[in-house]
Formats: C-alpha cells, structure tokens, sequence
C-alpha cells in the first residue's frame, strides 16, 4: 500500500481546485495539498469497459463514465462510422488492464472536467502505478489526443506515439 501511495504521489495525480462539482465526488478520497492541486488517495473501481478510451467506475456511490484524456482508440462497431481497424484489440486492451480492478483518476486543469457527453474526462493511473493513456499510446492501441488546448501529458504522449508509429505497433500497422 505504501508503494502504490508513493507511486501516487510521484505522478502527480491531481484533482484541479477551480471546479467544485467534479472535487465533491471525490472529497471523501482527498488527502493531500499542493500548490493549488489536490491529489487523491484512493482508487475507483471499474464496473466495465465501453471501449479502449472509455470505461466506467464507481464514483462517490454512483457509477460515472471516464473518458481517457489525451488519448483515443478506433472506434468500435457501436460508433456512427463502425469499426475502424485495430478497435477490437484496442478495447479487449483496456478490458485487460481495467477489469476487475481499481484506478486512480486525474483531472487536468487545462481541460473541461467533462465532455459534452458528461464523461469524466481524467487520466488513469492503474495499481501497478503505470499511466493507462501512455501504456495504450506505447502498444500502439491509441493515438495521442489533443482536443481543442494543450494538456499537461501532451508532450509525453505525442513522445510515445512517434515511437509505436515508427515501429509500427497496433493500429500503426493499419492502412
């Protein structure tokens, strides 16, 4: 336990002061001060995955659904355009590393806490500490996200993404 909360705290999983809605779920979870950024000291549980940048968890009593910042996967057969190449081991991804665990969930000051959809929009750390978007992005399961405004992983992740494109991982090997 230790450790996780150590890995926690290492990077920097944060909940951003300035919206109130979004901190109130996650109140009973918050710990630690620092420099006008919450961090939060307990995991979620996933209740399902939707696809490889969207699941669910319980939140504060209630099941949320989470949309993945910074990231996105092919769209599988349940979008407007069907499925898109490599959308199908992208989500049974996800399924492998979010089932029947819990994560850690981290807002960005520099986004809307939620989409248009009313998704939680936040980073996910899982137990073993390693950021859920960059492992996707790394494995060529994802590409990198930007919508509208830079974010605080964006560099990190744009990284990542021109490694798994110039090994042609994943969906990088679609044409």
């Amino acid at each position: 336990m230790v450790f996780i909360v150590a890995a926690v705290g290492y990077l920097g999983l944060e909940l951003p002061t300035t919206d109130n809605s979004v901190q109130e779920e996650v109140a009973q979870s918050v710990s630690t001060q620092d420099q006008s950024t919450t961090v939060e000291s307990s995991a979620h549980e996933v209740v399902s995955v939707i696809d490889g940048d969207t699941f669910e968890v319980l939140l504060a009593g209630e099941v949320q659904t989470v949309r993945v910042l910074g990231i996105d996967t092919p769209e599988t057969q349940y979008s407007r355009q069907g499925e898109e190449c490599y959308a199908t081991q992208a989500t049974q991804a996800a399924r492998a590393s979010l089932e029947d665990t819990r994560v850690w969930l981290q807002t960005d000051d520099s986004q809307a806490q939620r989409d248009t959809y009313g998704r939680l929009l936040a980073y996910v750390t899982l137990p073993d500490g390693r950021d859920f978007g960059a492992r996707m992005i790394a494995n060529g399961f994802a590409a990198e996200y930007t919508f509208i405004t830079p974010y605080q992983k964006q560099r990190q992740y744009q990284t990542l993404e021109e490694q798994a494109i110039a090994q042609k991982l994943g969906l990088w090997t679609c044409e």
